[in-house]
């Protein structure tokens, strides 16, 4: 009598077991791969050497998403990635050339997928230089104004145009390089610096309200 007792308890125990075993199957047969996404590629441009890597549009159906892992794949010396398990990272000593970047999420049930960004340094198109300020020689009739220097840039750039602003209008205006006209401005350069002057003969440049920004564009 007891063993048909026992033999009853587990044919009722039985069926559960496997009803419990085929739901546990049955939610990772339907769960669905996470979708990584990388991000849009990126320019920046130098002299920045860093960049937020974003990864935040990365999903998964089922809402497991569980792992981000950043990995630099290819690129130019740097390109540290700090906290590389995060959604935003960043990446830091960025040198001229193309990096690839791949992103790699996991869920809970180990499903992943991949992505890659690029992301390229380039030279700068041009620099601004702010708060000029102007050298006034009354014996020879000429002001002056530096940018800083530009040692490093002109080894491998050629500057292409150099302009000043209005103060009064905030407009942008051309100056020519090496110009001998009077009441005009012009520039040169000298010991790896723009020297924009000029040689004043109508008019008191105490009475004027002069540039205070200079911008260049390179070739």
């Amino acid at each position: 009598m007891k063993s048909l007792v026992k033999l009853a308890a587990l044919a009722l125990l039985i069926p559960g077991q496997l009803f419990v075993s085929c739901k546990k199957d049955d939610l990772s047969t339907r769960n669905h791969p996470p979708i990584a996404d990388a991000g849009e590629d990126m320019i920046i441009e130098q002299p920045a050497n860093s960049a937020f890597l974003n990864g935040g549009k990365s999903r998964d159906e089922d809402h497991n998403l569980a792992r981000y892992q950043w990995t630099k794949i290819s690129g130019p010396d740097g390109g540290d990635i700090i906290n590389p398990d995060k959604p935003y990272p960043r990446v830091e000593n960025l040198t001229l050339g193309t990096y690839e970047f791949e992103l790699q999420v996991s869920d809970k049930f180990g499903r992943a997928s991949k992505d890659i960004v690029q992301v390229t340094v380039v030279l700068s198109r041009g620099a601004t230089f702010d708060n000029l300020s102007w050298a006034n020689d009354a014996n020879s009739q000429m002001i002056t104004t530096e940018s800083p220097d530009l040692s490093s840039e002109l080894q491998t750039r050629v500057i292409r145009k150099v302009f000043l602003v209005d103060n009064s209008s905030g407009d942008w205006f051309e100056i020519e390089k090496d110009g001998t006209g009077d009441d005009q401005f012009y520039y040169k350069i000298e010991n790896n610096k723009i020297i924009a002057y000029m040689h004043y003969v109508t008019f008191d440049p105490a009475n004027i309200d002069l540039s205070s920004q200079m911008k260049i564009e390179y070739e």
